[in-house]
């Protein structure tokens, strides 16, 4: 994962915006034949921790973490000055 959003992060313009939503939880699970990837605060701040230039949107921004039918996701906004 800290490949994939590192490739992603670098993609982005400066001021672009990279919103990311994981199931609350740890590790990698099948379903079906789709691939998920659960993730805690920890895992957030480990993989975005190796980026530079993050900063972390306050929460109310334009997008929110919901629920869903499948249970609790979290949502991080983060922004490239």
């Amino acid at each position: 994962m800290p490949d994939a959003l590192a490739r992603l992060w670098n993609a982005l313009r400066p001021g672009g915006t990279l919103y990311v939503s994981f199931k609350h939880g740890t590790g990698e699970r099948l379903h079906g034949e789709r691939r998920f990837t659960d993730a805690d605060e920890a895992s957030l701040r480990q993989w975005f921790g190796r980026l530079s230039d993050v900063r972390q949107l306050p929460k109310g921004a334009p997008m929110r973490a919901r629920e869903s039918v499948q249970g609790p996701t979290r949502g991080t906004l983060s922004s490239r000055p």
